[in-house]
């Protein structure tokens, strides 16, 4: 993904060949690829959505497009979020993070679609609220459920 301001996107074909391909790279004065982003996928149509710094990658790989979806002003910036694609809600949910200082900025949670936009459920969490974790899998189950680790 990105750090520092680029952002890259790679295809690997992990059939017989293993052909890595530059998709997309975009830089907005970084000096670096790095880590500490995560990304998920609708299977149904395609889509990849990827939190960066202050906005959304969404790249369509039948496309090839993409576009940037804004993000609200107190999600900029997270990093060591967890974020799962829900095939039953039709929504990215995203936990985290940390801002660019390494500072923890407390729970946030999100759930994004392209019908609804951003809803932030932070405010309606309920039951034992596990303390956060960087780098954490999250990982969606069944019927709306979903694991962290």
């Amino acid at each position: 993904m990105g750090y520092g301001g680029r952002f890259s996107a790679y295809s690997l074909e992990m059939g017989t060949n293993g052909t890595w391909n530059l998709y997309l790279q975009l830089s907005s004065g970084g000096d670096a690829d790095g880590h500490e982003f995560g990304a998920v996928t609708d299977v149904e149509n395609g889509l990849i959505y990827a939190p960066f710094q202050n906005y959304m990658m969404r790249i369509n790989t039948a496309g090839p497009s993409y576009d940037k979806v804004a993000m609200p002003p107190h999600m900029n910036k997270s990093f060591h979020v967890s974020v799962a694609w829900s095939a039953y809600s039709q929504k990215l949910y995203f936990l985290g993070g940390m801002d660019d200082t390494g500072v923890l900025q407390g729970w946030k949670a999100f759930s994004y679609s392209s019908t609804e936009g951003w809803i932030n459920l932070s405010t309606s969490m309920k039951g034992t609220i596990p303390a956060f974790r960087k780098w954490a899998c999250f990982v969606p189950a069944y019927n709306g459920f979903f694991w962290w680790f």
